[in-house]
């Protein structure tokens, strides 16, 4: 509804100037910086948005009248906070809100002369100062009766407005803020020009007689702006016009666009940003801007994995888990980003490879990761009575005696036997171990108590022995799982220290520390260490998610062989919940006695220390440090210690330089391990293993890391001439001819592991002779663990064709490994003593030289690689190459 017009009040009078009184501009508008009224009152916008500079006018004599600013290059003065129409009067000042687009202004005021026109240039949110001449005047004041005002009304479209008039265009000397469509107010009769704004719309100026009896004066201004609407294939894009966010397609209506030019980003996740340039008319309708179709930033993969029954882990390259599911699982992956996937089961060893985003984009590829690799351990069941059925998580698996490889971790077991109550137990296979249990069943009805569980009772323990020797070195049994020797590793009796050693290495040094870390790849200290094995973190180097010592790295095994091996953290923790531990001296040297809590048997640890990268021994006679066969995780491994005062089973720096303590199970056989035996000389260094190490060192800088593996040598397309490989999970090697990727040509191959040999070839731990896409085939040498030739004759499709094993007259070839007193090792063929046939030469530098060898010399085709992966191929002739 119209709003009632105001009541105008009669005047009583006038004033009449004699004459015209003088006016003009005494100065420049001087910027005033930093000037507080700037920020002291709220910023006034003009109608386009734009932030106003404020110009305050200093009159040097008071002035009668208003003073009216005229501007040109721009739009009208702003009505001010708290001000008039169009000024804001402070202590003698004239306050105006100006747009920075007026480039002219001037000043006008009835009964004066109007000042020139001064250029300006002014900058949004400043304050501006400038001096105002007036000249001095007298003034008569006469009385009248009557207003000589007439009502005048104007009705505006759009409703919010911006009304400037004045006697002409650049004399506008009211203003009014419009926001209901309605301007109304008394004029005196006469011609008015008129300019009214309104944002997103064009300005209209007009020239308006007022008059009494004139009627309502209708406006409505033209459209300047047009509403878009927006669509994207596929929907669901974020818009932006000209940086500012107006919806997600499909957009049906936006709000207004002003007319001109305007650049429209399109963003969307996984997508690329696009950008259009728009051109917008301003005839105030919907604009349909043509639709933009977004390239994508993704791939779709199909993960596939041969094992169904695999979770199949998608990660980006911080590790976050960006998916999971199972073969066939669909998954949009971004391809600016490299991703890992991972097969993974319980009890098996997961198998991993890369997805390399630019391959996948805007495609729909499969992507095939290897099944996980079981892990097997040994179960053996012994029962009193004999012949119960076993029963292993709900399936029937055979009778006491009963033995079996199977998966490792644990698994429920039942025992039956007619006549005896069902005895149910769990059972913990560990990997490449033999689980003993003994178990006693109990007459039904009967109330016969049933015997003790855990490890089974061995001949040993059923004779009533509980001290003896092993392979040269006394043990105590102690009524536990394991028996445990009497002394350390290195020593000779109880209260001895023995030597120190690093976790998995089977050498004493000098000093003990990150940079001399067998396992160690890369940095020096906790935070940045990384390692080439036993590591499960791939920030942290190599993965291979060994949680236990392998066999050729259990020092107490290399160094006394027969049963003998490191105890595991579980063994530790037996011992320390079994035995009464007594701070005491023996034999003048300060230890722990340990009382066995079953059968009262003892046994004496020596506060031995430990060693550092100082060399010395640190916490002599106060404190006991002694390894475990179990990683605690990437950079500590489980030991028994008393560090800092604290007695208890821990896990420190597996750099360190610890005491062993070794144990062996009582069923167990020396066949059991991979070492020496007891019918192994302990001076055979290709059996100790300690080669095995500086041959994996020959691999730190491969040419290509595989899922399962290292390649050092020949890359065309693949694996191509002659080249090595280590497999990092079972420690196998091969040296020798590649073709297509595959074996093809002369090799050697050396098994590695526990309870394993050359497929078709029973005790064949080392085979000598030429393969056809990686299998056997042609005339072919087997060597067993101790070096000794067991067969010559052809192979074919990976199978030996004549009599196995058979040594004819090839048994004076041996395969040794040869250790030199500068740290280097041959590891190959010999004759009479000498280095003929194939073999591998690792210098201490971890460079490496694989060929063919007679009478101790080089002498045919070979390959030298270098410790930082620099080839040298060519035939040598006794110890000279002639070619490459």
């Amino acid at each position: 509804m119209k709003k009632l017009l105001s009541i105008f009040a009669l005047l009583l009078g006038t004033i009449a100037a004699f004459g015209q009184i003088g006016m003009s501009i005494g100065s420049k508008a001087e910027l005033v910086p930093d000037d507080p009224d700037a920020s002291s009152y709220y910023r006034q916008l003009d109608v386009n948005d734009n932030v106003c500079a404020i110009i305050k006018v200093v009159p040097d004599n008071s002035l009668s009248g208003t003073l009216v600013l005229q501007t040109r290059g721009g739009m009208a003065p702003v009505a001010p906070p708290g001000g008039r129409s169009n000024y804001r009067q402070e202590s003698g000042e004239w306050w105006y809100w100006v747009s920075p687009k007026v480039s002219n202004i001037m000043f006008t005021c009835e009964g004066y002369s109007s000042t020139d026109w001064l250029g300006v240039s002014l900058q949004p949110g400043k304050v501006y100062r400038l001096k105002l001449n007036v000249d001095s005047s007298v003034t008569i004041v006469k009385s009248f009766s009557g207003s000589g005002q007439v009502p005048f009304q104007m009705t505006i479209e759009p409703r919010e407005a911006r009304v400037a008039y004045g006697p002409s265009r650049n004399q506008l000397a009211s203003f009014a803020q419009v926001t209901d469509g309605f301007f109304d107010s008394f004029l005196a009769e006469g011609k008015y020009f008129f300019r009214i704004e309104s944002k997103f719309h064009e300005t209209l100026e007009t020239e308006i007689e007022v008059k009494k009896g004139m009627g309502e004066w209708m406006v409505k201004l033209t459209p300047a702006f047009n509403t878009l609407a927006v669509y994207s294939q596929p929907a669901g894009a974020e818009v932006y016009v000209d940086g500012d966010l107006i919806g997600t397609t499909p957009i049906e209506q936006s709000a207004r666009i002003s007319k001109g030019t305007h650049t429209l980003v399109y963003r969307k996740a996984n997508y690329y940003v696009q950008e259009k340039t728009v051109k917008v008319y301003g005839d105030g309708k919907i604009m349909v801007v043509q639709e933009v179709t977004l390239k994508p930033q993704f791939g779709t993969v199909i993960l596939r994995c041969d094992d169904p029954a695999a979770d199949l882990v998608v990660t980006d390259p911080a590790g976050k888990e960006v998916f999971r599911g199972k073969s066939g699982s669909r998954v949009e992956l971004n391809s600016q980003t490299t991703y890992k996937l991972e097969a993974s089961r319980p009890s098996h060893i997961p198998q991993s490879c890369g997805i390399i985003g630019s391959t996948i984009e805007g495609s729909s590829v499969e992507v095939k990761v290897e099944a996980p690799v079981p892990i097997y351990g040994e179960l053996q069941i012994v029962s009193d009575p004999s012949r119960a059925e076993v029963y292993i998580d709900g399936e029937r698996a055979g009778t006491t005696i009963f033995s079996k490889t199977m998966l490792i971790g644990d698994h429920q077991v039942e025992l039956r036997k007619d006549g005896y109550e069902t005895l149910k137990f769990t059972a913990k296979v560990e990997r490449n171990q033999t689980t003993n249990i003994s178990k006693e069943l109990k007459k039904a009805g009967s109330g016969q108590q049933s015997g003790p569980t855990g490890p089974a009772q061995s001949n040993l323990r059923s004779s009533g022995a509980q001290t003896g020797t092993e392979n040269g070195h006394e043990w105590v049994d102690l009524g536990l799982g394991v028996v445990w020797a009497t002394c350390n590793v290195g020593a000779y009796k109880p209260e001895d220290y023995g030597n120190y050693f690093s976790w998995g290495e089977t050498s004493s040094k000098n000093t003990y520390e990150w940079k001399n870390y067998a396992f160690r790849n890369k940095g020096n200290d906790y935070d940045n260490v990384k390692f080439t094995k036993y590591n499960s973190d791939s920030n942290r180097g190599l993965v291979d998610n060994k949680n236990a010592l392998d066999i050729s790295d259990d020092v107490a095994h290399v160094k006394w062989g027969g049963r003998w091996r490191m105890p595991t953290k579980a063994e530790f923790e037996e011992l320390f919940s079994q035995c009464t531990w007594t701070w005491t001296t023996q034999g003048g040297v300060k230890g722990y006695l340990a009382t066995s809590k079953v059968n009262g048997k003892t046994i004496f640890f020596p506060a031995n220390g430990y060693k550092s990268d100082s060399g010395t021994t640190l916490c002599e006679g106060r404190e006991l440090e002694y390894w475990s066969s179990s990683r605690a995780h990437s950079v500590n491994a489980s030991c028994l210690t008393n560090f800092h005062s604290t007695f208890k089973v821990d896990d420190l720096f597996r750099c360190w330089g610890f005491g062993v303590r070794a144990v062996f199970s009582p069923g167990a056989q020396a066949s059991s391990y991979s070492g020496t035996g007891t019918s192994s000389p302990q001076g055979n260094a290709l059996v100790r293993g300690g080669w095995r190490e500086k041959m994996r060192k020959a691999f730190d800088n491969p040419s290509y890391f595989y899922n399962n593996g290292r390649y050092k040598g020949g890359l065309n397309n693949g694996r191509n001439g002659l080249g090595a490989y280590w497999w990092t999970e079972d420690d196998d090697f091969f040296w020798g001819d590649y073709a297509g990727g595959d074996r093809n040509g002369n090799g050697i191959y050396y098994i590695g592991g526990t309870n394993r040999h050359i497929s078709n070839c029973n005790n064949c731990i080392y085979y000598v002779g030429p393969w056809k896409d990686n299998k056997k085939n042609g005339k072919g040498t087997c060597y067993d663990k101790d070096g000794k030739l067991i067969y010559y004759g052809d192979f074919k499709d990976d199978a030996p064709t004549g009599t196995y094993p058979s040594t004819t007259s090839y048994s004076s070839y041996k395969f040794e490994c040869v250790e030199y007193s500068d740290g280097d090792v041959y590891i190959g063929e010999t004759k009479d003593g000498k280095r003929h046939g194939y073999g591998v030469y690792i210098w201490s530098d971890g460079g490496a030289w694989y060929g063919p060898w007679e009478d101790g010399e080089r002498m045919g085709k070979g390959i030298y690689m270098s410790y930082d992966n620099k080839h040298t191929l060519g035939r040598w002739d006794k110890n000279t190459r002639y070619d490459n």
